[in-house]
């Protein structure tokens, strides 16, 4: 046979199929009897067909849960995209291994694995659609607020929330891949998001750029989706020019849930070989290891619940525990809160006002609508939801301190008087206020709540920090913690469980020295 000559198919590319699902729950079982302090394996109900639901537990038990994150690894097409299944059962045997690595990830996070959320899909012709179970239903797409579609046909759908909820995870990754058909194939792989689905993908996209970093240090490629598109996302406003869009849309779908629930950071990668897979989730996990840019504590970067234009409101807790049980109460109610800070920013000096409920922010930051600019001054049409800004509001909220014994108004009035007029209404010593919309029940927050100023200096020197006027020490519980990142100097103030439920408004004030100056540079342009 010449080299020109065609070679039969069956030749060429031999059949190959994946491990059954009798297999594949025979390792798990394997792993479990051999690993019983490392391995759980729990049964969140059965499918349609009568098939258990399997969610796989894998952390070292010597090593106290309170300070462990929590990472959830689901295969929602597993019905026809097996390769997402096998790698991640190829990451999990590296994980029960004597890797250092591993045992490491392990001391430090709960892992839980849901491989085969659609069994009846994964057994051939067990169902019309692998894509989805036996009464047409997906564990994938079509979730709405309240969970999966039609929970009483969609047990599958039904587990995986379960598996949310209990566990209330800082990340969710999602594999996908394809079917095996035949020994060889191919296919361009991606990590992160989603190509039908631009809501599905990680708000820190650097995550996806050190997964995809550590495949390419192996030689696998990764799609970067719109990035290599080189197209921007759709949007109502833009619909006229849709068709130079990225394709997707923004949909609701299992890790949208998850992200609604608890912020959990959300991941969707497509897998091809069980190394790759393997490689970039490894990558992640040891994300939850390290302490991210901007952070105190390691972890997964999950804890910002609010933010304005320079501050942010944060998950508060010394333990990984605590932290979740913070952010997820604090997540679903942030609706509730409004937070304010000085406007301009000053060099030297930083004012941060915190509402914890709607009242509360009426009373001490009410803010008017900003109606037309003054004549003369531009403003953009656009502003952000939410926010605001009142010329007057800082005297205001002063006037009501000096009558409430609470605070130290003196010190609040000195810091207040070195505060530069605003820059846009020439309004003086003025608030940025982002509100929340107010939807809810409003209730005291009982998990403890921190905030965390960024300060635009490197190597700024804190010279006085005071809380409603009073004087506040460092403390990571009932204080303030000091740390670099990023070009900024961060000071998180945190206020403990014992205020947040029985205060409301909480008046931080910070002077400091930037330790550098930054000219405006007018001389140099204008020189002749």
């Amino acid at each position: 046979m010449s080299c020109t000559d065609k070679q039969p198919v069956s030749t060429r590319y031999p059949p190959l199929r994946g491990p059954s699902l009798d297999q594949v729950y025979a390792r798990i079982e394997s792993w479990r009897k051999q690993f019983p302090k490392l391995v759980r394996v729990k049964a969140y109900g059965k499918s349609l067909q009568g098939r258990p639901l399997l969610a796989i537990r894998i952390t070292d038990p010597e090593a106290d849960d309170q300070h462990k994150e929590v990472a959830l690894m689901t295969a929602l097409h597993s019905g026809l995209e097996q390769s997402g299944t096998v790698g991640m059962l190829y990451l999990m045997k590296w994980l029960l291994a004597s890797d250092p690595k591993a045992r490491d990830i392990l001391r430090k996070q709960i892992l839980v694995f849901m491989p085969v959320p659609n069994p009846d899909g994964y057994v051939p012709d067990a169902v019309k659609d692998p894509f989805f179970n036996a009464a047409g239903k997906e564990q994938y797409s079509g979730w709405s607020p309240a969970g999966p579609p039609d929970p009483p046909n969609n047990p599958e759908g039904v587990a995986v929330q379960q598996v949310m909820e209990e566990y209330q995870p800082e990340v969710h990754a999602d594999w996908h891949g394809l079917l095996y058909t035949h020994a060889d194939f191919a296919m361009i792989e991606s990590s992160g998001f989603a190509f039908s689905n631009l809501a599905l993908r990680p708000y820190h996209r650097r995550i996806t750029c050190l997964m995809d970093e550590a495949a390419l240090q192996e030689g696998f490629p990764c799609d970067l989706g719109e990035e290599d598109s080189e197209e921007l996302f759709w949007g109502p406003e833009l619909e006229p020019i849709a068709n130079k869009l990225w394709r997707g849309r923004p949909r609701f779908f299992a890790a949208t849930y998850a992200y609604h629930r608890f912020h959990t950071l959300t991941l969707a990668s497509e897998v091809s070989w069980a190394r790759n897979g393997f490689i970039r989730h490894r990558r992640l996990l040891e994300i939850g290891n390290e302490i991210w840019p901007g952070e105190f504590y390691p972890g997964y970067p999950t804890r910002v619940m609010m933010r304005n234009v320079m501050d942010l409101l944060v998950a508060y807790g010394d333990t990984a525990e605590n932290r979740r049980r913070s952010r997820a109460e604090l997540w679903n109610y942030r609706s509730q809160m409004t937070h304010a800070s000085n406007n301009p920013v000053a060099p030297g000096r930083a004012l941060h006002v915190t509402a914890t409920n709607p009242a509360a922010a009426q009373y001490w930051l009410p803010v008017k609508s900003e109606g037309p600019p003054p004549k003369g001054v531009r403003r953009s049409a656009h502003f952000n939801p939410g926010m605001g800004s009142a010329g007057g509001a800082l005297d205001q909220l002063l006037e009501k301190a000096g009558r409430d014994s609470r605070f130290n108004v003196q010190a609040l009035r000195e810091f207040a008087a070195d505060l530069p007029p605003h820059n846009r209404v020439q309004a003086p010593n003025d608030l940025a206020v982002m509100r929340g919309s107010g939807d809810g029940a409003p209730a005291p927050i009982q998990h403890g709540l921190s905030m965390r100023l960024r300060l635009p200096f490197r190597n700024a020197k804190i010279t006085e920090l005071r809380l409603n006027g009073h004087p506040l020490g460092e403390s990571a519980m009932d204080g303030y913690v000091c740390y670099r990142a990023r070009g900024y100097t961060y000071v998180q103030v945190n206020y403990p469980p014992s205020r947040t439920k029985t205060e409301d408004i909480f008046i931080v004030t910070c002077s400091y020295d930037p330790m550098e100056t930054r000219p405006v540079l007018f001389s140099e342009i204008f020189a002749e």
